[in-house]
């Protein structure tokens, strides 16, 4: 049995309750997601426009270390319509990238194309992440953008316990999700787009979680999570860390709507000092006006 189908044995003896459930939200998922892609392209150019400034967080924490950007590989795990693939392949990192939905990996695709030719077949996959096996693939860097919110629990610790596998040693994780006032699970409507032309409205698998919640999902996960903070070293974050120190941030265009922001290593591993970005203890997200020109790495 290959190391992505472990999860399966930790949902307990098929057929399981929570099985059954991961099945359900996966079909649902696919379903929603492949109609949403439209009117994420509506508002594409906004999205690519600020790609640079979200993934701030996580590019200034890697490592080049005399090495080019080409031998920097990346994982982009529900890679949507390939926004952060398309601005991180222009960079010149090496971009994989993996999405439940047929419409989204077309779009992932599209975008991967203009650097990698026909080989972006191959380099973005359609398929559950849990369930696609990479075989000996390993990751300097893997996005988990508003993703882990996306799966049922315990599958979410499950997700990020699979991402602590497919890490390089000295790794990161970029893990993101909103910042809600109390957890739960359920069916919600969600609007590919706010005042999106299409009107396209869908229901689909949503899972919430307090900045607390996250941290604490994270950590069951085997991963290490970590917040900068504007004066001092690296704060490794748990249940007891105050408010203040935990990486939220204002959305860069919906207000009263704010995110958790977290860089993750694997255990036991330290955060690498901010060497890629000046002014890397800046939030990532604001209600500032992009940067004139996109934020690239240096290298």
């Amino acid at each position: 049995m290959s190391d992505d189908a472990e999860w399966l044995v930790e949902l307990g003896a098929a057929p399981s309750p929570a099985q059954f459930l991961y099945r359900d939200v996966i079909a649902r998922q696919r379903a929603a997601y492949s109609s949403f892609a439209r009117g994420y392209e509506v508002d594409a150019e906004r999205r690519e426009t600020w790609a640079g400034r979200w993934l701030q967080p996580a590019m200034r924490h890697i490592d080049l270390g005399g090495r080019k950007k080409s031998a920097v590989r990346v994982l982009d795990v529900g890679s949507g319509i390939g926004t952060f693939a398309g601005h991180l392949a222009r960079e010149g990192f090496d971009v994989w990238a993996i999405d439940i939905a047929d419409e989204m990996v077309k779009r992932t695709r599209a975008r991967l194309r203009g650097v990698y030719g026909s080989d972006a077949q191959r380099r973005a996959v359609r398929g559950s992440f849990m369930e696609h096996d990479f075989a000996s693939q390993r990751f300097d860097l893997i996005l988990g953008v508003a993703f882990v919110h996306c799966l049922p629990k315990p599958v979410d610790v499950l997700a990020m316990r699979k991402m602590a596998r497919l890490l390089t040693p000295d790794g990161i994780a970029y893990l993101t999700t909103t910042d809600e006032p109390d957890g739960g699970e359920a069916l919600a409507l969600k609007d590919a787009m706010r005042g999106e032309r299409d009107g396209t409205l869908m229901r689909r698998y949503r899972t919430r979680y307090t900045p607390t919640q996250f941290i604490e999902r994270i950590r069951a996960s085997g991963l290490t999570p970590w917040s900068w903070p504007r004066q001092g070293a690296p704060v490794e974050l748990d249940r007891s860390t105050p408010s203040n120190n935990m990486p939220i941030f204002q959305d860069t265009h919906v207000r009263r709507k704010r995110w958790v922001d977290v860089v993750a290593t694997r255990s036991g591993v330290p955060l690498p000092m901010p060497t890629v970005y000046a002014g890397a203890a800046e939030p990532a997200r604001s209600h500032e006006k992009p940067p004139t020109a996109p934020l690239a790495v240096v290298g």
